[in-house]
């Protein structure tokens, strides 16, 4: 942990400028890498206590000359509760017992319940993790959960920086962005869903694929992915059919907010239009499909009886409906579906993402 951390310091400095004291700052942390590299296999660390401690103090103070050169040294350190728990605890006693100097600030993220199953997973499950882990901070601060407008600026970055705002059609990427209304959405269910997306997409459709019909397809799988994996693969090994994997990613999609006109349904009904064209079984005719479309709302709770135009209203059948109809007019009319349109398949959709995926 030591090495790391310093390290990270004499690389952010060398990017900055040549020299300076962060050479001495390596120089200091060597003999004391091997302290807190190896305290927890009991082997001998110095051969007495006063090498110890002139280690700590010379290098403490060749962190301190580093700290008054730059006006001030913050070291970030993310997903500590990702790692492996010694080397975790290894970080924490690295920045408690070295890193405590004037002009050095420490600014930890982690999540505090994962941390504390790494110090149960190493003192057992009666060892006052959360005591222990007030030794190490000053100040702790509770991030409050992100909003779903949160999410939604940084799902529209995602889209920026993967390139896919430029590369698909906005009708497919306000589909994507559903994901982050699935309950308990994390920023790493956003970018792991745009990378999905942005490598689904980058080749050419499947032979007779329209690419319209094929990217609000494939990006409605994803949201199905992220907002319920049973039922995805449920549906991928035909299991169930859209409208029950429809119920399913509604059940874990916020509900559709009170008072928003059908411009904001626009992504919804777009979502519902293309998973149930993935795979168009179960109705014939436009009564047919309404029918099995509130059924599926029930099954998800919605209240069907509401005048909003969103799903699982009349309103949201007839737009889901005309959503349909848009995607039929990228069809030759010779297919004999329902409509005129030809299914995606659900297999041709699910081997790509899942391929991709692992």
């Amino acid at each position: 942990p030591l090495v790391d951390l310093v390290g990270a310091i004499s690389h952010q400095l060398s990017t900055v400028e040549k020299g300076g004291s962060d050479s001495a700052l390596r120089d200091r942390a060597e003999p004391l890498a091997e302290v807190f590299g190896g305290a927890r296999t009991n082997r001998p660390l110095f051969t007495s206590w006063q090498s110890a401690h002139e280690s700590v103090e010379g290098f403490s103070t060749a962190l301190r000359e580093v700290a008054a050169e730059q006006g001030r040294v913050v070291l970030v350190v993310d997903e500590l509760d990702r790692c492996q728990p010694s080397y975790a605890l290894g970080i924490l006693e690295a920045l408690h017992h070295l890193f405590a100097v004037e002009g050095v600030v420490a600014v930890v993220g982690v999540s505090r319940d994962e941390l504390c199953n790494s110090i149960w997973s190493l003192y057992g499950e009666k060892f006052d993790a959360d005591t222990y882990l007030r030794r190490f901070t000053d100040l702790g601060i509770d991030l409050p959960p992100p909003t779903y407008e949160n999410l939604s600026r940084f799902m529209e970055k995602q889209l920026q920086t993967s390139g896919l705002e430029c590369h698909v059609q906005a009708r497919s990427a306000a589909i994507l962005q559903l994901v982050a209304q699935v309950e308990g959405c994390s920023l790493r269910d956003l970018q792991q869903a745009t990378h999905l997306a942005a490598l689904a997409l980058l080749p050419d459709p499947p032979a007779g694929q329209p690419r319209i019909v094929w990217e609000q397809s494939v990006v409605a799988m994803i949201v199905l992915r992220a907002a319920d994996q049973a039922a995805y693969r449920q549906f991928a090994r035909r299991e169930i059919d859209s409208f029950a994997a429809l119920a399913a990613a509604n059940t874990r999609l916020q509900p559709p907010r009170a008072g928003a006109d059908a411009r904001q349904a626009i992504p919804r009904t777009s979502f519902e239009a293309a998973l149930t064209n993935v795979e168009p079984r179960g109705f014939d005719d436009s009564a047919s499909f309404k029918q099995r479309y509130r059924h599926a709302h029930r099954q998800a709770g919605f209240d069907l009886d509401r005048d909003e135009p969103f799903a699982g209203t009349d309103h949201g059948a007839d737009l889901t409906l005309d959503a349909l109809s848009r995607l039929q007019q990228n069809y030759s009319s010779e297919y004999g579906w329902p409509f005129g349109w030809r299914p995606m398949w659900v297999e041709l959709i699910t081997d790509r993402l899942d391929l991709l995926a692992e």
